[in-house]
């Protein structure tokens, strides 16, 4: 075979093989779209599921770091929408731990530390719905979001499941598919169309989980790297890891609300955290007091040490032999 010869071998091979490729990444763009339509139509018939989220952040200001941390348990039902939460948080160094329903028309936050439950005004449902993202309460939205940017996912299949992973270099498709999670965790879609120009993504992990059989998510898992500037001319670094377990389709306990958080009072949205817990530690201080006054009255006592007489009260103690006033 002259050297003529071989070359065209050579090319033909070389073209085979470039073909070969391109079939391949078009069918595995193919798969992820089905995969994602079959996953679309599933959970477009799901009424209801169950939730295990893990969230950590940190933050590099330049000048120090904060970490927050989150783990949710959480039941949701989807039409009427309600939703039950268990979320214990970690910042500061201070661990808190609530119990919450939210309803379409009523918020219920129960402080798991005193026991008190309270209710939100109508005002602020739609900014308390603002802070979850659709792949805690919106299923629909999240697999429509997820079917549109198809093709920058490759698929592998697993035992039971496939693992679609968003592929290297797509970090456009990664900004839009992270808005959902930035605007839950910057406080609402204005807030981040301000920053969303400041976001470079400098690493990237975005797999989904889908059952082989339902086609229902099991698991997200979302792993970023990215510099941005809340502030303009000030970048900070932040890091967040995800962990979303999805199970129990229609099948969770139902939703009830219970009857003292029904009938618990409605918070003034202005008054901060801290300010309620003030509060409630002197209503604690004044029950405790209440409690002590009435053990001393049963001791003989007024609850200031006096002995109890017929009810007169006495500023100062009455001279002796003094004449009674009717």
């Amino acid at each position: 075979m002259n050297t003529r010869s071989k070359l065209w071998i050579a090319v033909v091979a070389l073209m085979a093989l470039m073909l070969t490729a391109c079939t391949e990444e078009k069918e595995q763009g193919l798969q992820a779209d089905e995969l994602l339509s079959r996953s679309q139509e599933a959970v477009g018939k799901v009424e209801s599921y169950a939730l295990a989220m893990e969230l950590k952040q940190d933050l590099d200001t330049g000048s120090g770091q904060e970490t927050f941390s989150a783990s949710s348990r959480s039941s949701v039902e989807v039409e009427p929408f309600q939703m039950q939460q268990t979320v214990t948080s970690q910042y500061g160094g201070e661990e808190t731990v609530y119990k919450t329903i939210l309803t379409p028309e009523k918020y219920y936050i129960k402080d798991l530390s005193i026991g008190v439950w309270n209710q939100l005004p109508q005002s602020e449902i739609e900014l308390v719905r603002g802070a979850l993202s659709d792949f805690q309460i919106n299923l629909k939205a999240q697999a429509e979001r997820l079917h549109k940017a198809a093709a920058d996912f490759e698929v592998e299949s697993q035992e039971g499941v496939y693992v679609l992973s968003l592929r290297e270099g797509a970090e456009e498709t990664g900004i839009e598919l992270l808005q959902d999670l930035l605007e839950s965790t910057f406080g609402g879609a204005e807030f981040l169309a301000n920053i969303k120009d400041s976001i470079k993504i400098n690493r990237l992990v975005y797999q989904v989980t889908l059952d082989a059989e339902t086609y229902y998510p099991v698991k997200l898992y979302v792993d970023t790297d990215m510099t941005l500037a809340i502030d303009p001319g000030s970048p900070m670094e932040m890091t967040q890891q995800l962990t979303a377990d999805y199970s129990k389709f229609n099948a969770i306990t139902p939703i009830e609300v219970p009857e003292d958080a029904l009938e618990a009072p409605e918070l003034d949205p202005s008054i901060s955290p801290e300010d309620l817990e003030e509060l409630e530690n002197l209503e604690g201080l004044e029950e405790e007091l209440e409690g002590l006054q009435g053990q001393e009255g049963l001791n003989g006592t007024d609850g200031s040490g006096n002995a109890g007489g017929d009810g007169a009260a006495d500023d100062e103690p009455a001279s002796e032999g003094a004449e009674q006033q009717p």
